[in-house]
């Protein structure tokens, strides 16, 4: 519904413009002296509202409402156990700015990591040991590393490797710091999104944010005016078609607005466009459509 509802504020906007000219009520108002973008004024008013209720409710509601859903489908539908308790595979973990974990996999029933390896890097990024250790129990008071492994120091111009059968460091990692599974964007508010890290397969390393989606939830919103600003002028005519021609005019605003929208995060995750702008390039494009078209209308 939430998703949808930009859709619901288009097709009504297209269908109350399309009956009020088609019945010359348009024309009595403005042979009233009434113009245009008087009348236009309740409808923006109303469409502003109710992006400030879809902005409100994405933050307060939306979050809990899919990391449920998604708990439901998983535990109730499915029959798997949840998130928390599943294996885990190529987990990245940046403890610190000078430290990171990756572990190949992860038990969080049996409490049994396998491949770690722990990086430690310089304050310009630059690797200054590695330790290799092949499987370790976790503790509930620090993080060991039992096993076979490697520790690899990079002093100046050479590698030194030292094999070990078993080690242990004092870190101050707990369980909870490798076992807490990172909710999903779409389970976030906009204010928890900015400490969201990719650890999923593939991805690159903790540490980085996911722009794309994060400025997506801050623009999402604000389509509801967008489409709005764009069906007020398109139906405004006295000569205005039928309901089929409105549904066809609604369809062929929303296929560009998704168009211009997708193309943009396709150019933002191809590093073509900077997210920020990616996620709001559709608002930006229609908004100034809708306002030029606006601007030329009879009013």
């Amino acid at each position: 519904m939430y998703d949808g509802l930009p859709v619901v504020t288009l097709v009504a906007t297209i269908f109350l413009f399309l009956t009020i000219s088609r019945y010359h009520e348009l024309t009595a108002l403005k042979a009233a002296g009434v113009s245009l973008y008087r009348v236009s004024l309740p409808i923006l008013g109303l469409a502003i509202l109710t992006s400030i209720g879809a902005g409100l409710f994405q933050e307060l509601l939306v979050p809990t409402l899919n990391e449920r859903g998604e708990e439901l489908d998983r535990v109730k539908i499915r029959g798997q156990l949840p998130r928390h308790l599943q294996l885990q595979t190529r987990i990245w973990l940046r403890s610190s700015d000078s430290r990171f974990f990756r572990v190949e996999l992860l038990d969080p029933i049996t409490q049994d990591m396998h491949g770690v390896t722990i990086l430690e890097i310089d304050k310009n990024f630059r690797l200054l040991n590695r330790l290799d250790g092949r499987d370790r129990p976790l503790d509930a008071r620090r993080v060991g590393v039992p096993g076979r492994g490697l520790p690899r120091d990079w002093p100046v111009g050479r590698i030194l490797t030292v094999p070990f059968l078993r080690t242990a460091l004092e870190l101050p990692e707990t369980i909870q710091d490798f076992t807490e599974v990172q909710k999903p964007v779409s389970a976030m508010s906009f204010v928890r999104a900015p400490r969201v890290h990719p650890t999923a397969p593939g991805e690159r390393p903790p540490g980085e944010e996911v722009p794309v989606e994060l400025y997506g939830k801050l623009a999402f919103p604000l389509a509801h005016l967008v489409m709005v600003l764009v069906a007020i002028p398109s139906r405004c005519s006295p000569r205005a078609a039928g309901r089929l021609a409105g549904i066809g005019i609604a369809i062929g605003i929303l296929a560009g607005y998704l168009v211009v929208h997708y193309s943009a995060l396709a150019f933002a995750r191809a590093d073509l466009l900077p997210p920020l702008l990616a996620a709001w390039t559709a608002n930006i494009v229609f908004v100034g459509l809708g306002v030029s078209l606006l601007l030329r209308a009879r009013t």
